[in-house]
């Protein structure tokens, strides 16, 4: 039987009675909790906790329940943080709903992000940011997202249209459509949901939450997720949290993006801190997949899209860090969209030939 009690744990504002378990809170959660307490500066969040996954997948009545009013309960306190209301016309809330087990399985499981988006919130989102291209690629991407986790849309059924509507703007790549066409492409995608799972997603975004919460816990028993714990010996997990964070937008343009630090380096060199940061990107995706589908930050001196590294730390950055550059098949050039001029025929930002990955030694 499920215990009725079982409540969301607020990890953004840190509750000062928590415990940041990750066995209980999911790791993502648990340094989230570790990183607000130490001041920085990370976005309201709330957590459902991996003991909810079991009962959830089973389709248990008092589970579904208990998750039902405590994503309520969540999405409450996060409109009180914000100063934001989920669903609303002028102020509109949007979260992203996260996987987090107590070790890292990384793109084992599910995330969606812009939960809340709807015809009404979209003009919200514009009304907010004066950004319509970001309001409009973040619906359609919300779209795309719910349609593949919660309806199993295949992925294929999306990038026939997105091929189509590059061809017809004379575009290269998603980052130079403008926001006439994404909201073509936006009412396409809603249609080719509708036409595949029977259904489009619901316009209720506490519908949406429901769902996508849902979908999360249950790909904890996916097969790739099955296959991923029985290769790395984790049969002790109990299951997978779930993570509900307010939204922070990696596409809004080429000054943001989403970036990952990493120890890891290729043998037989030393190890060393390796940040990767690219613009208009966004967190679904594993982030070195991801990179390389993105327009990168550039590290060339004197652009405006150079990382800013402060006086006290310069010296030491250039005697101990060392500078890589991988390039896509599509350019050779070591220039990015602030450092080349745009295409002639390009309707949107040209897009960045490289990306580029930051080593520093110790």
């Amino acid at each position: 039987m499920m215990d009725a009690s079982i409540q969301p744990f607020f990890v953004v504002p840190a509750d000062a009675s928590l415990d940041a378990n990750a066995e209980l809170l999911g790791s993502k959660a648990a340094q989230l909790a570790r990183m607000s307490r130490l001041g920085l500066p990370v976005p309201p969040a709330f957590v459902m906790p991996t003991s909810l996954c079991n009962g959830v997948n089973q389709k248990d009545g008092a589970a579904l329940q208990t998750l039902k009013s405590g994503l309520r309960l969540g999405i409450a306190r996060l409109e009180a943080a914000t100063s934001r209301r989920f669903g609303d016309s002028r102020l509109p809330l949007f979260v992203s709903v996260r996987s987090g087990a107590a070790r890292s399985m990384p793109g084992m499981l599910d995330t969606i992000l812009d939960v809340g988006m709807n015809n009404d919130t979209v003009q919200g989102l514009i009304r907010l940011t004066g950004n319509p291209r970001l309001a409009w690629d973040s619906y359609r991407r919300f779209v795309q997202s719910y349609s593949e986790v919660v309806d199993g849309v295949a992925s294929a059924e999306f990038e026939r249209p997105l091929a189509a509507m590059l061809g017809v703007e004379d575009a290269a790549s998603e980052d130079e459509l403008d926001c006439e066409a994404l909201e073509r492409l936006t009412h396409d995608f809603i249609e080719i949901a509708l036409r595949a799972a029977g259904s489009r997603p619901p316009a209720n975004p506490l519908d949406q939450l429901d769902a996508a919460a849902q979908a999360v816990y249950a790909s904890w028993e996916s097969a790739r997720a099955r296959e991923y714990r029985q290769i790395n010996g984790l049969h002790d997990l109990v299951g997978t949290a779930v993570t509900v964070q307010a939204m922070v937008f990696g596409n809004s343009g080429h000054r943001s993006g989403a970036g990952g630090p990493s120890l890891a380096t290729p043998p037989p060199a030393p190890p060393s801190l390796t940040s990767t940061s690219c613009s208009m990107l966004r967190g679904r995706m594993s982030f070195p997949v991801a990179a390389r589908q993105a327009t990168a930050l550039c590290w060339r001196s004197g652009c405006r899209m150079s990382p800013k590294i402060s006086p006290s730390r310069r010296g030491a950055w250039s005697k101990t860090s060392r500078m890589r550059r991988t390039s896509s098949s599509r350019s050779k050039t070591a220039s990015c969209i602030f450092c080349k001029p745009a295409r002639p025929n390009a309707r949107h930002a040209p897009r960045s030939g490289s990306r580029w990955i930051w080593s520093a030694k110790g």
